[in-house]
C-alpha cells in the first residue's frame, strides 16, 4: 500500500481528483516558496521550461536583495529545481544560513516540449487557435514533446507533502518556476488547473504557505515587497500562529 495514504497526518478524500492527493493534516510548518531570479530568456519573453538557462546579472541581483531580506528568518532547509537558475537563486538564498540548498526533480519546470525558446508573441502567430486555447483551456491541449499539468502537479506535491512530513515545526524554502509553482499553488487551493495563467509568479516572487489546522493557507501569494522591505514581521507572526520556535532552527 502506498504510504501516503497510510499515514495517518495525512488526509485524502477518494472524491477529489489525482492532484489534490497530497493534504497535510496536524503539522505545522511554513514554506516559502520562491520563483527564481530573472534570465535573459525572462527578458525576452521565451517559454523557458526544462531547458537549463542560467540566471542573469539583473536575475542575480534580484536573488541578493531577496536574500537580505529573509537573513533574520530561521528557517531550516532550502529545497530547489535542479535546473541552474533555480539551483543559483537557492544557492544565494542559503549563504547567509550556511545551508546547502537540496535539488529535488519534483520542482523542476514543467517542461513545454517543442514550445520551449518561443515568445508568447511568436505562439501567438504560429500556431494560432491552437495556443489561444492553451491561454484558456490549458489542460485541453497537447503541445508536442510536453508535459501534461496534471503530471507535473502530481509530482510537485508528492515532493512538497514530503518535506513538510519531514520538517514538522520548521520554515523552509522551496525555489521553483514559475509554472510549477502555479501547479502547487493550484492544488493547495483545490483549484482547477485551468486556472494555470490566470495567476502571476513573477521573478524571486515569494508565495507563503503556512500548513496547520487540517488545512494549507496561503498568507503571501505573488510577493515582490523584498523590494521595499523585508519578510521578518510577517514570517514571525504565521510561526507564532503556528507554535513554531522562533530560535535558531539549523
Amino acid at each position: 500500500m502506498n504510504s501516503l495514504l497510510s499515514d495517518p497526518i495525512l488526509k485524502q478524500d477518494h472524491d477529489l481528483d489525482s492532484r489534490h492527493r497530497y493534504l497535510v493534516r496536524r503539522l505545522s510548518s511554513i514554506v516559502l516558496l520562491v520563483r527564481h531570479g530573472e534570465t535573459l530568456w525572462n527578458e525576452r519573453r521565451l517559454l523557458q521550461g526544462r531547458t537549463d538557462i542560467a540566471l542573469c546579472e539583473r536575475g542575480r541581483e534580484q536573488a541578493k536583495v531577496l536574500s537580505s531580506a529573509l537573513t533574520s528568518i530561521p528557517f531550516s532547509s532550502i529545497y530547489c529545481s535542479p535546473l541552474s537558475r533555480a539551483k543559483e537563486t537557492a544557492e544565494i538564498l542559503a549563504l547567509p544560513h550556511g545551508l546547502t540548498p537540496i535539488a529535488d526533480q519534483g520542482f523542476a519546470e514543467i517542461s513545454f516540449g517543442d514550445w520551449e525558446g518561443k515568445s508568447h508573441e511568436s505562439l501567438a502567430l504560429e500556431a494560432g487557435e491552437e495556443y489561444a486555447q492553451w491561454i484558456i483551456k490549458p489542460t485541453e491541449v497537447t503541445v508536442a514533446g510536453a508535459e501534461r499539468l496534471e503530471e507535473a502537479q502530481t509530482r510537485a506535491m508528492r515532493s512538497l507533502d514530503k518535506i513538510v512530513r519531514e520538517n514538522k515545526k520548521r520554515v523552509l524554502v522551496v525555489v521553483g518556476h514559475g509554472g510549477i509553482n502555479r501547479v502547487i499553488l493550484l492544488s493547495l487551493l483545490e483549484a482547477d488547473l485551468g486556472a494555470f495563467w490566470r495567476m502571476r509568479q513573477d521573478t524571486t516572487c515569494v508565495n507563503l504557505i503556512e500548513f496547520s489546522d487540517d488545512i494549507p493557507r496561503i498568507s503571501l501569494l505573488n510577493c515582490t515587497a523584498h523590494f521595499k522591505t523585508d519578510y521578518t514581521h510577517i514570517v514571525k507572526s504565521a510561526m507564532s500562529r503556528n507554535r513554531i520556535p522562533l530560535e535558531d532552527q539549523s
